[in-house]
């Protein structure tokens, strides 16, 4: 019983993550800043990232994921203090993905 309650909780987490995650510039300052909305078992964050303070970036993408759904998943590395932070969005679509990397790499 307890399996079956997880695994209903799960697959609702699942589709709540897929309809809510964003990715989006803000043009606040000269370089821009990341928005990034997230859900991460039913609770809500959204991240402000300036552009001198990411690290890396890093688009990884399967082959189901390419096939057929064009998702991907986008990987940011900041900088915090003397420590790093990785921000994970999991699932956006590719297209808005490969606008925040072509932007880090111009910027």
């Amino acid at each position: 019983m307890i399996l079956i309650i997880f695994s209903v909780l799960t697959i609702i987490n699942a589709f709540i993550k897929s309809k809510n995650v964003e990715i989006s510039l803000l043009p606040l300052n000269k370089q821009g800043i990341v928005k990034i909305k997230d859900v991460h078992l039913f609770n809500y964050y959204t991240n402000f990232v300036q552009w001198d303070k990411i690290q890396s970036m890093s688009l990884k993408q399967t082959y189901f994921m390419k096939k057929y759904h064009n998702l991907a998943h986008l990987e940011i590395n900041i900088r915090v203090g003397e420590h790093a932070k990785k921000i994970e969005c999991r699932y956006l679509k590719y297209d808005d993905a490969k606008k925040i990397i072509d932007w880090y790499k111009l910027s």
